[in-house]
């Protein structure tokens, strides 16, 4: 199983955890963001069962997205929805609030997957 983390690229901060499903994000908490021209409910990230990441701008004010966190941006104006690859990133605004997505193997709950599926097997032996 894999985890889906934003690292923020413009200041230190500890990475955040994306569940899976869908997460609001944008000015708030989640994102430690307290600039008024995020919107509350900027953009969707949509995290899938194998760590597939989407981004959907809900807001007029668009995000950003930039391939691999270098080179240019491409706007991603209100209902643009775009994959987010490991590596990538995207920005609130332009200049700030900057992400690159992070995906880590989750170390444990493969063992215990694989040791659920070793029981399993002996069981039936």
């Amino acid at each position: 199983m894999v985890k889906v983390f934003l690292r923020r690229l413009d200041e230190r901060h500890k990475d955040i955890e994306i569940p899976k499903g869908k997460t609001t994000i944008g000015r708030g908490p989640l994102l430690a963001c307290g600039d008024k021209k995020v919107s509350r409910n900027h953009a969707i990230l949509e995290v899938g069962d194998e760590g597939e990441v989407n981004l959907l701008a809900t807001h007029v004010n668009p995000c950003f997205y930039q391939p691999q966190a270098k080179g240019e941006f491409r706007v991603l104006k209100k209902d643009d929805k775009t994959q987010i690859l490991p590596g990538d990133a995207f920005l609130l605004l332009p200049g700030s609030f900057r992400f690159k997505v992070v995906i880590k193997e989750d170390k444990k709950s493969t063992s215990k997957e694989v040791n659920k599926k070793f029981v399993r097997c002996i069981a039936l032996i």
